[in-house]
């Protein structure tokens, strides 16, 4: 990315990923000069953003920030692609250690899964007793919280087996009001 890329990346995160606080035009300057973040975008013959991703570098951990590709761009490997030059470039600081990044969407999680990303999913709610009432036997919980910073509970659960999307999705719709997110890390 380059600076003069700066507003088309944004409208074609807001427009595929969502607005977020974090993806505005003075941070990704600020972070573009100062080699905290890795930027990439995939263009096409007339110069045109299709595809984005995007990491912030704090200390010694990279922050995924969002991989998107434009829907008419999609299954030609542009997303793979990205990855893969975003993980050479991660070799690039060798300060850090670990790469996060979240995802909810549905087509996100099992892309991610593809390239060898292993998620735990993360259930919030600000209603314990929804949580507590929750079956998670298919699951092993990690750990069981309340997040003060944001006043919600939280339960952290991993699978050994093929994530199931749709059983999460199925709970997602009989719990409206509990946001279901898939975190993914890998250690460095």
């Amino acid at each position: 990315m380059q600076e003069k890329d700066i507003p088309e990346v944004i409208n074609f995160h807001n427009n595929y990923l969502g607005e977020r606080d974090f993806i505005n035009e003075r941070e990704l300057l600020d972070r573009l000069e100062s080699n905290r973040g890795i930027f990439l975008v995939a263009k096409d013959e007339d110069e045109k953003i299709v595809g984005i991703k995007l990491s912030f570098i704090e200390n010694d951990v990279c922050l995924g920030r969002g991989v998107a590709v434009d829907k008419n761009f999609r299954r030609l490997g542009i997303g793979k692609e990205l990855v893969s030059i975003f993980e050479l470039e991660l070799k690039k600081f060798p300060g850090v250690k670990k790469y996060v990044f979240a995802s909810s969407t549905q087509e996100g999680v099992p892309f991610h899964i593809k390239l060898g990303y292993k998620p735990l999913i993360l259930l919030q709610s600000e209603n314990n007793v929804l949580l507590e009432g929750m079956d998670f036997n298919m699951f092993t919980v990690r750990e069981k919280l309340f997040n003060k910073e944001y006043n919600v509970y939280q339960v952290y659960l991993e699978s050994d087996k093929e994530l199931d999307l749709n059983f999460l999705s199925k709970i997602k719709a009989q719990y409206p009001e509990l946001e279901i997110t898939y975190l993914f890390e890998k250690i460095l």
